[in-house]
C-alpha cells in the first residue's frame, strides 16, 4: 500500500475497460523558419502512439498512430517517461496510417 508521500515505481501499467495509454508526439520547439517557439506559442498536441489498451478496445492496436480530441485525458509520468496521455476509446478521432 503506497500512502500520499510515498512514492514507488510502476512497473507496469495495464488500462482497465476501454482505456488507452498513448504516448504524445512531441511537438518541435522551432519553427520551420528558425524561430525558437515559446511553450505558450506551441499548440497542444493532438496525436500520439498507441503504448498500451485496455480489453474492450477495438479499434486500435498498441504501436499506430492515432489523432484524438484536444482537451481529453489524463496525462502521466509512467516509469519516467513523460507525455503519457489515458483517454477512452471514444475520445480517439482516427487512425492514421502510412502511405505506401
Amino acid at each position: 500500500m503506497v500512502f500520499m508521500g510515498q512514492t514507488e515505481k510502476v512497473k507496469s501499467f495495464f488500462p482497465l475497460f476501454d482505456m488507452i495509454l498513448i504516448q504524445v508526439l512531441k511537438e518541435p520547439e522551432m519553427s520551420p523558419g528558425g524561430i525558437v517557439l515559446p511553450d505558450n506559442a506551441r499548440q497542444k498536441p493532438d496525436e500520439g502512439t498507441v503504448l498500451s489498451k485496455g480489453p474492450d478496445v477495438t479499434a486500435v492496436e498498441v504501436g499506430d498512430h492515432v489523432l484524438y480530441s484536444k482537451y481529453v485525458g489524463v496525462y502521466l509520468t509512467l516509469n519516467g517517461l513523460e507525455g503519457c496521455l489515458l483517454l477512452h476509446q471514444t475520445d480517439l478521432l482516427g487512425k492514421m496510417k502510412e502511405e505506401v
